[in-house]
C-alpha cells in the first residue's frame, strides 16, 4: 500500500524511474567500495528514505508492466471476437473489471462454443436427455380431493353424454365423449394447470372443431390425411390464441372424421362441443370450489390476446 504523499505508477514520468533506477545502481557500486564510517554515513536518515521510496516505486513500475502484459494478452485473445458492428468491444464481450478475468472469462466462452458445435457432443446430450431425473412423479393426492375428482368427472361427462345423446348419434356420441373425457381429467383432476382453466377448455376445443370442421370439407376426398392435418393445425391455432388444450387435438380429429357429414356442412358440431364444454366448465367452477384450499379458475381470460 503506498504510503501518504508517495506518488502512483500512472502519475510518476518514466525519467524520473529511469533517473531512481540509476541512482540506486550508482549507490549499490558506492556501497560495495565503502566501509566503516563511509558505511554507516551512507546509511543516515535520509538514505533509508530515498531507498525505500525507491523500492516502492520499482514496485509500482513491475505491476504496471504486468498489467500491460495482461491486457496484450487479453487483446490478443479476443481479437477475433467481433460484435456485429464489427467492432471489438471488451466490455460487451466479458463482465470482468481486471484483464485476468476477462481472460478466464474467454477461456470459458471459448470452451463452450467449441463444445456446441462438437457433433458427438450434441449427440451424447441429446441422448442424455432421454434419461429424465430431473422431476417426480404425481404425488398421490389427499382422500378428499380423490372424492370430489370423482364427483366432477361424474357430473361433467353425465352432461357431455346427454347433450350427445341428444343429438340422436349425429356426431359420434362415443367419440365426443371420448375427447371431452380427457378434459375432465384436467378439470377435476388437474385444476390448477394452466391448460384445464376456462379459457383453454372452452376456447381450445372451439377452435379445434373449428379447424376440423374446416378441413373435413376442404380435404373431403382424402379423409385419411384430414386427420393429421387438422390435429397439427389445431395446436398451431391455440398457440397463437392462447387457449392450448390437449383434449383439442381429439376434438380437431372427430370433426375432420365425421361421417355423415353433420348438418350446416358439419359446423353444427361447433355449436355441440361449445355447449358440451361450457357445461363442464360450470360444473367445474361448483365442484371444484368445495376444496379448502384450492380456487378454481386461476383466470378465465388471462388478459389481452
Amino acid at each position: 500500500m503506498a504510503a501518504p504523499g508517495w506518488p502512483t505508477a500512472d502519475t510518476v514520468p518514466e525519467s524520473i524511474i529511469v533517473h531512481i533506477d540509476a541512482d540506486s545502481s550508482h549507490h549499490g557500486s558506492h556501497h560495495s567500495s565503502l566501509h566503516g564510517s563511509q558505511h554507516g554515513s551512507c546509511h543516515g536518515p535520509g538514505h533509508e528514505s530515498q531507498h525505500g521510496a525507491t523500492g516502492y516505486i520499482q514496485d509500482l513500475q513491475k505491476s504496471r508492466e504486468s498489467n500491460r502484459a495482461a491486457a496484450a494478452k487479453l487483446e490478443r485473445r479476443t481479437s477475433r471476437r467481433l460484435d456485429n458492428s464489427g467492432t471489438n468491444d471488451y466490455t460487451k464481450d466479458y463482465a470482468g473489471d481486471y484483464p485476468i478475468e476477462a481472460d478466464r472469462q474467454a477461456q470459458a466462452d471459448a470452451k463452450t462454443k467449441t463444445h456446441n458445435y462438437d457433433p458427438k457432443l450434441i449427440v451424447v446430450s441429446y441422448f442424455r436427455k432421454w434419461a429424465g431425473g430431473v422431476d417426480d412423479a404425481l404425488p398421490v393426492p389427499p382422500v378428499y380431493d380423490m372424492i370430489l375428482s370423482f364427483i366432477g368427472a361424474f357430473l361433467g361427462i353425465l352432461w357431455v353424454a346427454g347433450c350427445a345423446h341428444a343429438l340422436d348419434n349425429q356426431l359420434h356420441e362415443h367419440l365426443l365423449v371420448a375427447s371431452l373425457g380427457a378434459t375432465a381429467v384436467l378439470l377435476y383432476g388437474q385444476m390448477e394447470s394452466k391448460v384445464a382453466q376456462p379459457r383453454n377448455v372452452i376456447g381450445g376445443h372451439v377452435v379445434s372443431a373449428a379447424v376440423g370442421c374446416a378441413f373435413r370439407l376442404a380435404l373431403k376426398d382424402a379423409l385419411w390425411i384430414a386427420a393429421p392435418v387438422s390435429m397439427a393445425m389445431s395446436q398451431l391455432a391455440m398457440q397463437l390464441t392462447r387457449t392450448v388444450h390437449p383434449p383439442g387435438g381429439a376434438t380437431a380429429i372427430i370433426a375432420s372424421q365425421a361421417s355423415p357429414l353433420p348438418p350446416w356442412a358439419g359446423f353444427s358440431f361447433i355449436l355441440v362441443i361449445l355447449v358440451a364444454s361450457a357445461g363442464q366448465t360450470v360444473i367445474a367452477v361448483v365442484v371444484n370450489n368445495l376444496h379448502t384450499k384450492k380456487r378454481y379458475p386461476t383466470y378465465w381470460f388471462g388478459g389481452k390476446l
